[in-house]
């Protein structure tokens, strides 16, 4: 590697600005979910707390989720970051209902980032779940998903509302 690839690299491998983003989602949340199963059906709701820290020296968002739902306890992690090369936000997600590691990509406009995820469902069709984080103020944010039908059309599926 000569000086100026090392120079590049460095540059990238820092935190940006876009990593402010994540640092605002930094602390211990409660958390009110709403999850529908389906299309058309009455949400299942429950409560829990999400815990996210910076890691990595800042480069890194980790949350874990814990709580009940109507179907046993629950918990979950994701780890979120913003690639500098490709300028794009990026994330994992994974729970105690699956072996599956969702990964996510997406954008940030103004305090709404918007994340895509492509992956196969339990039967074997490829799915699509869209995920959209708002900011709301410095003590309150908004989580909600979008997944696909049997029929392939979305439908909203989750809303969390996490507030400090």
């Amino acid at each position: 590697m000569n000086e100026e690839q090392m120079a590049a690299w460095m540059e990238v491998a820092s935190p940006g600005q876009e990593h402010e983003y994540l640092k605002r989602l930094e602390g211990t949340w409660k958390a009110k979910t709403k999850f529908w199963m389906a299309p058309d059906t009455p949400p299942q709701e429950s409560e829990g707390t999400m815990t996210s820290k910076l890691i990595l020296g800042g480069r890194f968002l980790q949350a874990n989720y814990e709580g009940p739902t109507p179907w046993g306890e629950f918990s979950g992690m994701s780890i979120d970051g913003f690639d500098r090369i490709r300028k794009k936000y990026t994330g994992i997600w994974m729970d105690s209902m699956g072996t599956i590691m969702m990964v996510f990509e997406g954008d940030l406009e103004a305090d709404v980032r918007t994340m895509i995820c492509d992956y196969v469902d339990p039967t074997g069709k490829p799915s699509q779940m869209k995920g959209v984080t708002t900011i709301i103020s410095e003590n309150e944010h908004k989580y909600e998903s979008w997944a696909q039908a049997p029929s392939g059309d979305s439908f909203q599926n989750m809303e969390i509302l996490y507030k400090r």
